[in-house]
């Protein structure tokens, strides 16, 4: 690809020989002389080097030591570029001999079945459906066109994914809840005959699981990203484009709003309802509802101005500590000098000695 055939896809304005070959993209430290870079910002774009790539993209109003394509937003034509330079290995159409299919599935045109796959009865595939290696398919479950499952997934019995879903690796789709009822002095566990539903693009990441709901569905909605290592639990349900990053724990049948984000690590309680457009920082732990737009941050989570005010206040804290101590000692210091001094009492023991004698 030339340089000019990479400003045309981007919409941004060439500075320099347009003819100049684009082998790949890189960052600065791995370019070689096939390579275009990105510089996001100006002072970024001043410390590119002459020869360390081919050329750049910078913001617009910006120049650098190589030939260059200015655009408006940098970030966006670097993910316009990676859409255009990745280069996946298209899967096989068709069956493959290894694959255990049962007689009633119902496999659409130009499916991908890979090997040691199996696929239960009464399940449902759509057109160009991508299924990888070893993954295990249950009964009666529904999977819209164009939706891609990675090498070793795992959908449970009665899931349903719609279209342009994208199922990494590890990932687990409707194993049973989490439920348990203390009965006869053991642990009984408690039938979970739900179902999980992924709305259209959804993305689930590797080894992340997500249970089915005890009755009725396991919800997560259209456009949610969901990281690797996320555990979703049963009855659970999410708006739409909600983004739920790495480690992240949502107990049962809380609620989560349209274009929610739990970052990191963070742990909801059961039963919560988190409005549209919240924001939960990493590590939060929340324990009550969250009205939408909120901020939360900590454990226990709080609205982000008043988390903000307490961790200043307990950077304080040291100070306050030895301030504290020193007016304890000043005080106790002060009420030694005035105390009054007491009188010998042993002026009357001594003269009746002296007139004894």
């Amino acid at each position: 690809m030339t340089l000019r055939e990479v400003a045309a896809v981007i919409g941004g304005e060439l500075h320099g020989d347009g003819a100049l070959q684009i082998d790949n993209l890189a960052t600065r430290d791995t370019a070689d002389d096939g390579s275009l870079i990105f510089a996001f910002d100006a002072a970024e774009a001043g410390r590119v080097e002459p020869g360390c790539a081919a050329a750049a993209v910078i913001r617009e109003g910006a120049t650098c030591a190589l030939p260059y394509i200015t655009v408006l937003d940098v970030r966006a034509a670097q993910n316009a570029l990676l859409q255009v330079f990745r280069r996946p290995v298209p899967p096989p159409s068709g069956i493959h001999p290894t694959a255990v299919v049962d007689p009633s599935a119902v496999i659409g045109a130009d499916a991908s079945i890979g090997p040691l796959v199996v696929i239960g009865p009464d399940t449902q595939l759509g057109d160009r459906v991508r299924v990888g290696a070893q993954t295990v398919i249950g009964a009666r479950c529904v999977i819209g066109d164009d939706t891609a499952l990675a090498a070793n997934v795992t959908l449970y019995d009665d899931v349903r994914l719609g279209a342009r879903c994208i199922i990494h690796a590890g990932a687990v789709l409707g194993a049973d809840g989490y439920g348990y009822q203390f009965v006869d002095g053991r642990h009984q566990g408690i039938p979970q005959i739900g179902g999980v539903v992924l709305e259209d693009e959804v993305e689930v990441g590797a080894n992340t699981c997500i249970d089915r709901a005890t009755l009725g569905v396991t919800k997560i909605g259209a456009g949610t990203k969901i990281d690797n290592l996320v555990m979703i639990a049963h009855n659970v349900s999410t708006g739409q484009h909600c983004l739920i990053i790495s480690q992240v724990g949502i107990a049962g049948s809380t609620t989560l709003g349209n274009a929610v984000i739990v970052a990191g690590q963070a742990g909801l309680a059961d039963h919560l309802t988190i409005g549209d457009g919240v924001m939960i920082g990493a590590q939060a732990g929340v324990a009550k509802n969250a009205t939408p737009g909120q901020r939360l941050l900590g454990t226990p989570a709080l609205p982000g101005i008043e988390f903000h005010r307490m961790m200043a206040a307990l950077t304080r804290l040291p100070d306050m500590i030895r301030e504290y101590r020193a007016a304890q000692r000043q005080e106790a210091a002060a009420k030694v000098r005035v105390e009054p001094e007491s009188e010998p009492d042993d002026g009357g023991a001594g003269a009746a000695t002296a007139s004894d004698a």
